[in-house]
């Protein structure tokens, strides 16, 4: 992974990114004690507490949805 941004939260937050690169993975951790979820071009990525989750999508994108109660980190990259 080649970083373009590191995004961090407490709770439901949306990321979009402006920038000139074209992102196409993410790496995300749950730091919550309940179920995250990640919605990016579609597709619905549940991650449980105290997990981690990485992709790389076939098609870039330039927006992220997380759904969350506790803590959480993102990176997003290319």
């Amino acid at each position: 992974m080649i970083l373009i941004e590191s995004v961090s939260g407490t709770g439901n937050d949306s990321w979009t990114y402006t920038g000139t690169q074209t992102p196409g993975c993410i790496a995300f951790a749950n730091d919550g004690a309940v179920d995250d979820t990640i919605v990016i071009s579609g597709h619905s990525i549940i991650v449980k507490p105290g997990e981690s989750f990485d992709v790389s999508f076939s098609k870039p994108f330039n927006e992220v949805a997380v759904t969350a109660v506790g803590g959480w980190r993102m990176l997003i990259g290319k």
